[in-house]
């Protein structure tokens, strides 16, 4: 049994019911009420499709109804147990597997242009980077975007900022390692930039180890405006923070230049 969903218009397949709708909005928008709705008339309300099998070939012949519940309910458990639409944190997954929790979601900017994962590498030990190639299909111009996710794929990244310090054991270290590396890059990104230079950056205190990463709270301030509270990212190896992430079955859409 192969879960797919299709286009009623193009008849493209997609994995996930919320890359086919993404994909209805982006190339059929002027109908795409109308195609939502046919699509759910076309791939059923859990978008599974049945390839053959016993069921197919005995199906009519059977009228034991509570036996047939049962044994649906069963297989319905079965497969939503081994494969999950969103990934598992603490369940390590290779770095395909993990591109392919990325690819329905990631869209583009600009409308005429063609996305694709060119490769994904295991280049760390708590990440995998994902190299995104965008195709402007009017100018054929093609730049390249690099996405990171945790070897669990649970959460995904895209500013990486290296610290040149090396691995910390404990929240506390995560959080003074994390304020002195975002300190200086936001002062340099602002002094480049030309904008505000008394940005500061501290460690609220909050914070907690997760798999691959340390989770901290940070409070970014500056002179007239208000502060910012948000969740950055240290790896275990104390090497690479980001700036922010987000849990990978949740987000709907990766928007990239």
């Amino acid at each position: 049994m192969n879960r797919e969903y299709k286009c009623p218009r193009c008849k493209k397949g997609f994995t996930t019911r919320r890359g086919l709708h993404i994909h209805i909005g982006e190339m059929h928008q002027g109908d795409k009420e109308n195609l939502f709705k046919k699509e759910k008339e076309l791939n059923g309300e859990n978008g599974i499709i049945s390839t053959g099998g016993f069921w197919n070939k005995y199906g009519k012949r059977i009228r034991v109804g509570i036996s047939i519940l049962v044994f649906l309910l069963f297989i319905t458990t079965l497969y939503q147990t081994f494969t999950p639409d969103t990934p598992v944190q603490g369940e390590e997954v290779t770095p395909d597997e993990a591109a392919e929790f990325l690819k329905d979601s990631i869209v583009a900017r600009h409308r005429n242009a063609d996305i694709s994962i060119e490769e994904s590498l295991e280049d760390h030990k708590e990440l995998y980077t994902h190299k995104i190639r965008v195709e402007n299909e009017i100018t054929g111009e093609i730049d390249y975007v690099e996405l990171y996710t945790t070897k669990d794929a649970y959460y995904l990244f895209s500013d990486k900022i290296s610290t040149g310090e090396r691995e910390v054991s404990s929240v506390g270290e995560a959080g003074i390692i994390g304020e002195k590396s975002l300190q200086e890059e936001l002062s340099r990104r602002a002094e480049e930039n030309g904008d505000i230079n008394d940005i500061s950056v501290k460690f609220t205190g909050e914070g907690s180890s997760e798999d691959y990463v340390y989770s901290l709270k940070m409070e970014v301030s500056s002179t007239g405006l208000p502060k910012d509270v948000s969740t950055s990212y240290l790896t275990k190896t104390g090497d690479i923070i980001f700036l922010e992430g987000f849990k990978t079955g949740e987000v709907s859409e990766i928007v990239v230049s």
